[in-house]
């Protein structure tokens, strides 16, 4: 797992063993406005895995606070504040 800090966004990449690459952990993850897609800052990044290892990012933007979490069955997707 990469979290890049790109300008104003956040983006995240997995490391890829079978290529031995670093990719997109999930579709728009690393390009655009990354997983943040806002239009300002992106602060406080903060990245874990939970128990059964799924990455959980968390950060702030726009005076609020974000929270994603991504598995293989449900993609992640531009966050809607956690916490207002």
């Amino acid at each position: 797992m990469e979290m890049v800090s790109g300008g104003l966004n956040t983006y995240v990449k997995q490391f890829d063993d079978s290529t031995g690459t670093w990719v997109e952990l999930g579709k728009g993850s690393a390009t655009g406005r990354g997983v943040s897609g806002l239009k300002r800052d992106s602060l406080f990044r903060s990245l874990v895995l939970d128990d059964s290892g799924s990455p959980i990012l968390a950060f702030s933007g726009n005076s609020e606070i974000y929270v994603m979490r991504y598995d293989d069955e449900n993609p992640p997707v531009i966050p809607k504040p956690a916490v207002r």
